[in-house]
């Protein structure tokens, strides 16, 4: 069995979803109130991945690292609906 891989670089956090834009289905309220909760915030992607889980689990959605943005992606309707969440740069020190 393979170990999961841990994140241990430091990230800042930022440039939330606005919560609209042309989407059929928004962003929902919850997922939306946590990203903006994370913007400017300085943690390991792994932290923050976590901290959107606890939220994107209530909508059996999915959080996945894209190239320096978290998404969140989650089903209605029978439709797959995926957003860029929040964007991140890693801090190099």
């Amino acid at each position: 069995m393979e170990k999961e891989k841990i994140n241990i670089k430091k990230i800042k956090l930022y440039d939330p979803h606005p919560g609209r834009m042309g989407c059929p289905i928004p962003l929902p309220q919850p997922m939306k109130k946590i990203a903006d909760s994370l913007d400017g915030k300085i943690m390991t992607l792994t932290e923050a991945i976590d901290i959107i889980n606890s939220v994107a689990k209530k909508y059996n959605g999915v959080i996945e690292d894209g190239w320096e943005y978290i998404s969140f992606e989650f089903t209605r309707n029978n439709i797959k609906h995926r957003y860029r969440l929040i964007r991140y740069n890693e801090i190099r020190e």
